[in-house]
């Protein structure tokens, strides 16, 4: 017996004056009573809990493939990007090597 069951059983005994059978008999009963209303409350408790854990992780699924579509969509458009800036580079290069040859063309025939 815990501390509480005695101390039920201590006022049952001395203060309400039943006898030690009856007693006891009671503090049993109340002890699986409170036991047994635990052990349900946990069981619902229990499946709550998983039922919005379930829920949960159904919409972080739905959240993480939104999120993969978003980052692949980012991904290529980046891709597309430095595409484009590539070509432009390359267009800069070689119109400022036309310029340099142009103008060393142009030193040449100078002289």
């Amino acid at each position: 017996m815990n501390a509480l069951n005695l101390k039920m059983y201590s006022i049952l005994k001395n203060s309400l004056h039943i006898d030690d059978d009856h007693a006891m008999e009671f503090v049993q009963v109340s002890d699986e009573l409170m036991r047994s209303h635990v052990k349900e409350s946990a069981v619902e408790f229990k499946s709550v809990v998983k039922e919005d854990l379930s829920k949960l992780d159904f919409k972080l699924d739905t959240q993480i493939s939104r999120l993969d579509s978003k980052i692949d969509l980012k991904v290529s458009e980046l891709r597309a990007e430095i595409k484009e800036a590539k070509v432009d580079t390359i267009k800069w290069m070689v119109g400022i090597f036309m310029a340099l040859a142009l103008m060393i063309l142009g030193l040449y025939i100078k002289k």
